[in-house]
Order: C-alpha cells, then structure tokens, then sequence
C-alpha cells in the first residue's frame, strides 16, 4: 500500500503544491476583497476514480470549481463536530466487501471510501485455492465540520473551471484537473484505514473466521493494553497480510505492525486536536456533486457521466478480479490415482483436483477424480447437478434444461465424464449450469458422508437433476460409501 502522507500542520501544507493540470492559481485567491476560508476544500473536487478516500491528498486544490464568493467565510461555515467512531466488516469476496464501505453503499457515510482503496489495500487471490476472509475497518476522530449555507453551484462556478466544463476538454482530462466530484460538505480530524487478507485454516470455517476478526477489532479503541489484542488475535496474525495507514494526528499507522496495532491505535487516536486535523471525511451523501450536474447541456453532461461509468466499471472489474470462482470442471479416471489425476492435468496445467476418490470402495477397479479451474465472476459456475442412469439412452444428453429454464452441460474428461466406471449398469454425470439464478460457486469440496460432521461448513450439497436429492457418486455401487461434492457460493 502507498505511504499516505500526515502533516502535523494539518491542511496548510498543500497550498503550495504545483497545478495537476493546465490551469493554476494559488489555494486561498482573491476577488475584489473577498477571500477564501482559509485552508478550506469546499468549492474544490476529488477525483472519485483515483481518491482512496476523502482527503487533501486527493483533492485539486490548486484548480477550484465554484468562485471565491463560494468559498469564502460567508459560505463556507464551520462548526464544531466532535464524533469518534469504528466500523469493521468481513467477508469472503472482496467485490462484495467493497460494495459495503464505498459512497454508494447504504454504509454511514462517515466510513465512506472510494473504490480504487480496494485495488491496493489486500492481498490478491486470483487463481489461489485458498480461502480467504477479507476485513475492512477504518477508525474517525472528527474535530469540526464545514458546510455551505448557499447552494446555486451552477451559477457560481469559477469562470476557468466553467469554461473547461463546457469545452471539448476530454472528460479524462477535466478529470484529472478537477476532480469528478465538487465538496461541498466536508469533516476534519482523523482517519485510519485498515485492510486484512487472512487465510482460513483447515480446522474453521470461514464463518468462524470472520467471527474470531470482527470480535478482536470489536474494541479496538477501548481494549485494556495491547496483550489483550495480541491474546485475541494470536491464532490468525501469522496467516495475516496487514496494512494499516492514517491520516490526521500526530504520527502514523503506516509502519506500525498486527501486532503493536492496538497500542499504536491508541495513541494516535488520542493525538487528534483541531491543529493537527485533516480532511479525511464527508458530511453526507449530498457532499459531492458530480460535475457532470454543473454542465451547461444535456450532451456534456452525458459525455462527461458516461465516462466515468465506465472507468469505475473497469475498478469493479479490477476489484472482482481479485475473488477467483469455479469455472470449469473435468473428470480424470485411471488405473491409480496418478493416472486419474495425469488424465485431468494432460488436458491443462491450471486445474486443481478434489481430494477425494468418486469411486471410493467401490473395487471397480478405476480411480475418479474431479478436476476444477478457477477465474473470473463473469465466467463462474452457477449450479452443478448430478444425473443417475440405469439405460445407455439416458446417457446420451450432452445438455440438460432445467425447470427453472437454466441450461446445464455436461462435465465431460475420461470416458465423458461418467462418475461411476466399472460399475455395470449404472452413469452418473455432472451437468454445470452458467446460466440459472444462482449465485456464483466459489469452492467445491467433496466428502465421505460417514466422515462429515454437523459443523462442517462444506457448502450445498449437489442433488440429481431438477429434484432436492442429495446426489451420491457412488449410488448403485454395492460396496461404495456414499460419497458427495458440496458447492460453496
């Protein structure tokens, strides 16, 4: 993650930072007597594509959008804001994770981020067969707030910015002049921004797992001393990627570990007065005004909204890419075990292999393994569902419609992908479905019913096709233990 820079002297550092673009003036200008609040960010933009959050560090402050009458202290008020508060959550799939904390979410928008924060803040776990639970937190300590009390911004706009606004500029490069977005309410004080990837062990779910993270940052600005945080967050901290960073206060969380966090936490929370507090915050969900609203015609503003559209379409795309889905799977069979698992492999190097025999005790006298891929959202298994045949005119469907009028294909691979060979008399296929109403699947598993125990979190059992039947890959077998894959959406 990039150092976030802290200036002990809060917002005054940055107004004499050089123009992001081809028209400048100083921070703080004036007009015919009047002048702007000083050290304000109202009447100015950030870049919602680019910010990882609220903050000075994001915002154009040498390029305003609204005029010096707009930002002066007949506009601009300030008043006191003294708030503390933190927000954690986990879940499974980053995309998911960062719907819950950026500016659209039904979130308190005082936690609000954007969505590049989620591009650079965890580890990546594309094409990974481990299972990771990924924890978001940040912590505010705000000191004052700052308001506009007039609110014709389209008749008040700074004379260059409108005519940008307004030209044939590129919506790219109007961006990265102004912003995206016009602050007209903003909060001061001091942010922490945490971000978490841990691996799930083998003995927990990853329900128990986000469970042990939400209850050992539960506290986190109260905890006693900080042997109470390393005794409650012990278990994970070696399979913990950490970052944490800040803004505002005295010092910074940027270098500090998992395991010194809570004391350093602590301390620099206590650290925020108004002298040291920065821009870290909006007030609500009406603080920023796209610029696209302030345009002169309908065109532009089209222009202008549609492209950033589609760039924060390219972040989601950015961000879903980091969760892997199951994608394709294939049936591998042999003599042994390393035959099956040579005739998965032989067709690519990128499947993994469920370790789990399907013909287990069977005495067939073959060994069946499933072979699976994983990759994007856009491409990932929806269902899987299993069909039992008793007359080879059952077995000759390579597709299958649902009820609910989903498209299911067959898995094929060794012997088209029959599950049940060497067992006469009986097939058994998977079908797999991109299509039905379902969530993604994420991970599957497979188990020896007798081995399975009530709180096994091994996700949805496969059934036979079209019914709610648990689907057994070794039915029809009358030595073989019934033996099941599980879906994990």
């Amino acid at each position: 993650m990039p150092t976030r820079r802290t200036s002990s002297t809060g917002i005054k550092s940055v107004s004499s930072r050089p123009a992001r673009g081809s028209s400048t003036r100083p921070a703080g200008s004036s007009t015919a007597g009047v002048k702007e609040k000083e050290n304000t960010v109202l009447g100015y933009g950030i870049n919602a594509l680019k910010a990882l959050y609220p903050s000075i560090e994001y915002t154009r402050r040498t390029n305003p959008i609204l005029n010096v009458n707009y930002r002066s202290n007949d506009t601009v008020k300030e008043e006191v804001y003294s708030i503390q508060d933190f927000h954690k959550d986990a879940s499974e799939s980053l995309e998911e994770l960062s719907e819950k904390f950026t500016n659209n979410s039904s979130l308190n928008v005082l936690f609000s981020g954007f969505k590049a924060d989620f591009n650079i803040g965890f580890s990546n776990s594309k094409n990974s067969t481990k299972e990771n639970v990924y924890l978001k937190a940040y912590g505010v300590k705000f000191t004052y707030r700052e308001l506009m009390n007039k609110f014709d911004y389209k008749n008040n706009l700074d004379s260059q910015f409108a005519n940008d606004l307004n030209s044939s500029m590129s919506p790219k490069t109007l961006f990265d002049i102004y912003g995206t977005h016009l602050i007209v309410g903003a909060l001061y004080g001091g942010r922490a921004d945490i971000c978490n990837t841990t691996e799930k062990s083998s003995d927990e779910t990853a329900e128990e797992l986000k469970a042990k993270l939400e209850i050992g940052y539960k506290d986190i600005a109260s905890v006693s001393n900080n042997t109470e945080w390393t005794k409650t967050m012990k278990s994970v901290m070696s399979r913990t990627d950490f970052h944490a960073s800040s803004i505002g206060g005295d010092g910074d969380l940027n270098n500090t570990s998992m395991d010194n966090f809570s004391n350093d936490f602590q301390r620099w929370l206590k650290s925020i007065t108004k002298a040291n507090s920065e821009f870290c915050s909006i007030y609500d969900r009406d603080s920023l005004v796209p610029v696209w609203d302030l345009a002169a015609s309908s065109r532009r503003s089209n222009e202008l909204k549609n492209y950033y559209e589609s760039e924060l379409s390219k972040l989601n795309n950015t961000i879903a890419s980091n969760d892997s889905y199951i994608t394709e799977l294939i049936v591998g069979t042999g003599s042994s075990y390393g035959d099956a698992c040579a005739a998965i492999t032989a067709k690519s190097d990128e499947y993994h292999i469920l370790d789990l025999d399907m013909n287990y005790s069977c005495h067939s006298g073959y060994y069946i393994y499933i072979g699976y891929k994983l990759g994007s959202k856009a491409d990932a298994i929806k269902d899987i569902q299993g069909l039992y045949c008793t007359k080879v005119s059952e077995t000759e469907h390579d597709t299958l419609n649902s009820k609910n009028g989903a498209t299911y294909t067959r898995v094929t691979g060794s012997y088209y992908g029959d599950l049940n060979r060497g067992v006469k008399g009986t097939w058994i296929y998977l079908y797999t479905s991109k299509n039905a109403n379902k969530k993604p699947v994420r991970r599957i598993n497979a188990a020896l019913a007798e081995n399975v125990k009530a709180t096994d979190n091994l996700g949805t059992t496969v059934t036979w096709f079209d019914t709610t039947n648990q689907a057994s890959m070794n039915r029809g077998s009358k030595s073989g233990k019934k033996t099941f894959v599980y879906m994990k959406r």
